[in-house]
């Protein structure tokens, strides 16, 4: 047999005459089907006299498979008439019957298919639409398609879709020549297009073509650290306040929550119950349950619990609906509405008792009220973000992000990064990273170059670019770290500064030494000491022999050079670039203080950290200054200083915005811009290397260094 589309467009098919037989019929389907009644149309060739030609008048939707199947009568019984041939190749017996064709219809199990011809369609189609823009959907052969077809949207997490009515927008196939601008706007979801085709004997919908998804887009999920900006604070303790940060967080279905647990098993349950449903739950400790439960008829749910209660119930009622909640402790609700369907949540977070509503934090950060004492806690917390999905009509867990992956992230990937040279990793990297003892209290450094009258409140809020202890920001995965050093007055004991005096450097050895001590062996880190233009040269004796009392066991000779593999560093990961102003070169270059100390690198060997004061004052220019930078070839250890630095120039614009804003609100409102430069680096496989940012903890870079360290 043959089927082909002829000139009118139409359908035509071919059979050989020489084979029929009395009732043969041939039936034309439009989707493959193992039931014989369900053709689109149906020839009886058993008793044709024509050539074998026929033009079936179906106008052939390229879009759509068509099957042409040869039927035959397999054994039909007959009490009152029958024939029996025998043939001498075969001692097999036919018999047959003159019972009319209609009633031999009507019996689909007396026939069989012989032989099956198809003619396949060609459909295609695809979706596209960037975030915050109008979904486009763009299909193939509109002038022909059936119109009964209709393209529909639809967003699903976890299956392909399914289920044609659960379309998000829609158009006739047949319409708009083949594209369709739709109201909607993408907003992050996993998107599909659907062209649906009409199943001509049943009336059913089944998809003929569904594009590849679109989306969604990343939320790149993170833990970081809360920081108070209206407290002027000494210096912090340990203590980790776990907070949630997620990107793209302009585009979001309205009803995704984030929440905070204590592991990585988080179920997210959906029961549909067409009767009475009884939930009783008694919990002695935590229970990490997550229910979104369809009732059609009456729901009671009794929810005892002795100590932390933390379950999560999405319950959907269309009649009567009775909660009864007897807490001993902690038990809060948050009431939103999906369309006609009622949704309560408790406890989300498990921990605190909190969920976080996306819709409700317009700068993608939340805080929950947890806090992680330190490295030695035996829980691992994580970061989950729901999202509802309209094609499974449940909540999904669509994105994890554990908090140790950041204090361990060398260690756990160590096989995948082992070969490669340090130079080569991309590090996360803290800006003056002890300027989180900072405070209108400090007294001014020596390296303080601003007016003198400005006020120390003024002074120590642009000042402080760091919120978190050094050994939080090893917690959160930094590697690396802006190290300034001066005398403190009077006493002479060596400090921290930038601008203003922020902590002894004894504190931040011991926070160093305590992480090498008792956390993960295979943690590089790169400490640069720079700006000791304020030192002696028994002082930076000085710092040296503290340094080296800490730390000499961790300490990477300067023999192995800038070539150095991570795996190399192994038993000695600490590298530890010195910055005392020697330049070999230069005909006023300091003395070299270093020279009989091989632990210690040269600055100007080892490592380049580009800056340009007047490139610093907007992230524009910032970005425009770091593009130029990756182009360059590097053969030392390299920064991009993703930071942002006030202009002081004495004009009314910078002394008003001096006065009201502060270095963290600046930052913070411009960390999504250097986020998204970032992920630019990575789709165009840019290289970098050490990424130094404020406030490490609040803009996570560790994520991303680990991304791209193991692709």
């Amino acid at each position: 047999m043959k089927i082909y589309e002829n000139d009118k467009g139409n359908i035509t098919i071919e059979w050989d005459i020489m084979i029929r037989q009395m009732y043969d019929f041939i039936g034309l389907y439009d989707h493959d089907t193992q039931v014989m009644n369900d053709y689109m149309g149906y020839w009886n060739v058993g008793g044709y006299q024509g050539n074998g030609i026929k033009d079936t008048g179906i106008v052939c939707d390229r879009n759509c498979d068509y099957y042409l199947k040869y039927w035959r009568v397999v054994e039909i019984n007959s009490p009152t008439q029958s024939s029996r041939t025998t043939t001498t190749t075969t001692t097999t017996t036919t018999t047959t019957t003159t019972k009319p064709l209609l009633s031999i219809f009507n019996s689909p199990s007396n026939y069989k298919v012989i032989e099956i011809a198809t003619l396949k369609g060609n459909p295609s189609i695809g979706i596209s639409g960037e975030p915050g823009q109008p979904l486009i959907v763009k299909w193939s052969n509109f002038s022909c398609s059936s119109p009964n077809n209709f393209i529909g949207i639809h967003s699903s997490t976890n299956s392909l879709p399914h289920n044609h009515n659960r379309y998000l927008d829609w158009c006739y196939a047949n319409k708009f020549n083949g594209e369709f601008k739709s109201k909607l706007i993408n907003r992050g979801l996993p998107y599909y297009a659907v062209l649906w085709g009409k199943v001509k004997s049943n009336q059913k919908f089944i998809p003929l073509s569904i594009s590849p998804k679109l989306g969604p887009s990343q939320k790149r999920l993170s833990i970081i650290e809360a920081y108070n900006t209206n407290e002027d604070h000494g210096p912090l303790s340990n203590s980790i306040n776990l907070n949630i940060r997620w990107n793209n967080h302009h585009y979001f279905h309205i009803h995704d929550y984030v929440f905070l647990s204590i592991n990585k098993n988080i179920q997210i349950e959906n029961n549909n119950n067409n009767n009475n449903n009884n939930n009783n739950n008694n919990n002695n400790n935590n229970n990490n349950n997550n229910n979104n439960n369809n009732n059609n008829n009456n729901n009671n749910n009794n929810n005892n619990n002795n100590n932390n209660n933390n379950n999560n119930n999405n319950n959907n009622n269309n009649n009567n609906n009775n909660n009864n909640n007897n807490n001993n402790n902690n038990n809060n609700s948050n009431e939103k509405k999906l369309n006609d369907i009622q949704i309560e949540n408790k406890a989300l977070s498990y921990l605190a008792g909190e969920s976080f509503l996306i819709k409700n934090y317009a700068n993608g950060v939340c805080e929950t009220s947890y806090q992680l004492k330190g490295l030695d806690e035996s829980e691992d917390f994580v970061a989950n973000y729901c999202s509802y999905s309209y094609e499974e009509k449940k909540f999904t867990l669509i994105e994890q992000r554990m908090f140790k992956e950041y204090s361990n992230w060398m260690s756990i990937h160590w096989k995948k990064i082992k070969n490669k040279m340090v130079r080569e990793l991309v590090i996360p990297g803290s800006h003056d990273a002890t300027t989180y003892g900072i405070n209108s209290s400090s007294k001014r450094s020596p390296d303080y170059k601003s007016p003198n009258f400005t006020p120390d409140l003024i002074i120590s809020k642009w000042s402080k670019t760091q919120s978190a202890t050094i050994y939080k920001q090893l917690l959160f995965g930094v590697r690396y770290f802006d190290l300034r050093v001066a005398p403190y007055p009077v006493t002479g004991e060596l400090w921290t500064i930038h601008n203003m005096f922020s902590v002894p450097i004894s504190e931040v050895l011991d926070d160093i030494e305590r992480f090498m001590k008792n956390g993960p062996k295979r943690e590089i880190l790169i400490l640069h000491w720079n700006h000791l233009d304020y030192l002696s040269n028994e002082q930076h004796i000085r710092l040296q022999t503290m340094i080296k009392q800490k730390l000499s066991p961790f300490m990477a000779p300067r023999s192995l050079g800038n070539d150095v593999t991570v795996e190399q560093l192994e038993l000695t990961p600490i590298i530890n670039v010195y910055d005392d102003g020697f330049r070999p070169k230069e005909p006023q270059t300091k003395n070299d203080t270093i020279g009989f100390e091989p632990l210690f690198w040269y600055f100007h060997q080892s490592l380049r950290s580009s800056y340009e004061t007047k490139e610093y004052h907007s992230s524009k220019t910032v970005i425009q200054f770091l593009e130029r930078e990756i182009t360059k070839n590097h053969s030392t250890f390299w920064v991009l200083q993703c930071i942002l630095t006030v202009n002081s120039q004495l004009n009314l614009n910078n002394i008003v915005k001096i006065a009201k804003d502060s270095l963290f609100n600046w930052n913070n409102s411009e960390i999504h811009t250097f986020l998204n430069f970032l992920d630019r680096l990575e789709r165009n496989q840019a290289k970098c290397n050490i990424i130094m940012t404020d406030f490490c903890t609040f803009m996570d870079v560790t994520q991303y260094a680990i991304r791209r360290n193991i692709s």
